[in-house]
C-alpha cells in the first residue's frame, strides 16, 4: 500500500469540506421543492439510473487506468471520493483534484493528468454523440457549444493521427541540427509528448472502442430513465427535458433532472466510500491480532 504523505491527506480534507459546503448551499433551499414532483416509483428509478450510470463510468476509468499498479479496493475509494467532488463544484474544476488524487495512487501526477483526460475526453465524446442523435429524432438543431466540442474533438483526433509523423520530422530535423540549449530543450519537449502520446496511444488501441462504449451506454442509461421518469410525472416535452438535461451536463443550461441526478450521486458514492473505508479498517484490525 503507498504510504500517503500528510499535505496529501490535508488537501484531500480541505477540497472535501469545500465540496461539502457547497453542496449544502446548494441543495439547501430546494431541495424539497426539486423532490416534492417525484413520485414513490421515480425515486428509486433516480437510485437505480445513479448506480447503473456510475458502475459503466468507473469501469471506463478502471480500463484507462489499468496496467498502473492501481488495486481495485483503492480505485473504489478513490472514485467514491472524487466524485462528488468533480460533480459538486462548478466549471470542471474537480476534475483537477480527480487528476492530483490518481496521479498519487499510481505514482505519476503526469499520468494522473493523461489519463483522467482521456477518461474525460471518451465521455465528452459520447456525450456529443448522444446529442446529435438526440437533434436527430427530435428535429432540433445542435448548440454553439456542442459544435464547438464537436471541431474541437475532430482537431484532437487529426493531431493523434498525425502526432507519429510529426514527431519523427522535428525529432530527425533536431538530431540534425547543431546543438544549442533552445534545441536541447525543443527535443526534450517533444520527447516528453511522445511519452504522452505513447501513454495515451497504449490505452486507445488496445481499448478505446471499449471505453467508447461503456461511456455511451452511461448516457443511453441516463437519457432512458429520463423519458422514463417524464412517464411517470405524466409530463409532456421530453425532447426539451432531454436537450436542458444533456446541455446541463456541458455547463450551457440549467436542469431539475441534472440537480437530481447530482444530489443521489453525491449521497450513494459518500455511503460507498464510508462503507469501504470501514471495511478496510477491520480488515486492517483483523490483520494485526
Amino acid at each position: 500500500m503507498k504510504k500517503k504523505s500528510i499535505a496529501y491527506s490535508l488537501i484531500n480534507v480541505l477540497v472535501i469540506l469545500i465540496t461539502l459546503a457547497l453542496f449544502f448551499e446548494t441543495y439547501r433551499a430546494g431541495f424539497f421543492a426539486l423532490f416534492s414532483s417525484e413520485t414513490v416509483i421515480s425515486v428509486p428509478v433516480i437510485l437505480v439510473t445513479v448506480i447503473l450510470v456510475h458502475v459503466f463510468k468507473a469501469a471506463r476509468l478502471y480500463l484507462v487506468l489499468y496496467g498502473n499498479g492501481l488495486n481495485r479496493g483503492d480505485f473504489l475509494r478513490t472514485y467514491c471520493k472524487v466524485t462528488p467532488v468533480s460533480v459538486v463544484i462548478p466549471f470542471k474544476l474537480g476534475e483537477f483534484f480527480r487528476m492530483y488524487c490518481y496521479g498519487k495512487e499510481i505514482g505519476s501526477f503526469l499520468k494522473g493528468v493523461v489519463l483522467v483526460l482521456l477518461d474525460r475526453f471518451m465521455d465528452t465524446i459520447a456525450l456529443i454523440v448522444a446529442i446529435i442523435f438526440v437533434s436527430i429524432f427530435t428535429g432540433g438543431s445542435m448548440s454553439l457549444i456542442t459544435v464547438f466540442l464537436l471541431i474541437f474533438a475532430v482537431f484532437v483526433f487529426v493531431i493523434y493521427l498525425s502526432f507519429p509523423g510529426i514527431y519523427k520530422t522535428w525529432k530527425k530535423y533536431l538530431l540534425r541540427e547543431k546543438a544549442t540549449l533552445g534545441k536541447l530543450s525543443a527535443l526534450k519537449a517533444l520527447q516528453n509528448c511522445n511519452l504522452i502520446y505513447e501513454e495515451i496511444s497504449g490505452v486507445v488501441k488496445g481499448r478505446g472502442m471499449i471505453l467508447f462504449l461503456l461511456s455511451l451506454i452511461a448516457w443511453a442509461i441516463e437519457i432512458g430513465s429520463i423519458a422514463l421518469l417524464t412517464g411517470l410525472r405524466g409530463q409532456s416535452g421530453l425532447s426539451n427535458l432531454i436537450s436542458d438535461y444533456l446541455l446541463a451536463a456541458m455547463g450551457k443550461n440549467t436542469s431539475d433532472d441534472l440537480k437530481r441526478f447530482v444530489f443521489v450521486s453525491v449521497a450513494v458514492t459518500i455511503v460507498i466510500y464510508v462503507a469501504l473505508k470501514a471495511i478496510k479498517v477491520l480488515k486492517g484490525d483483523k490483520g494485526k491480532r
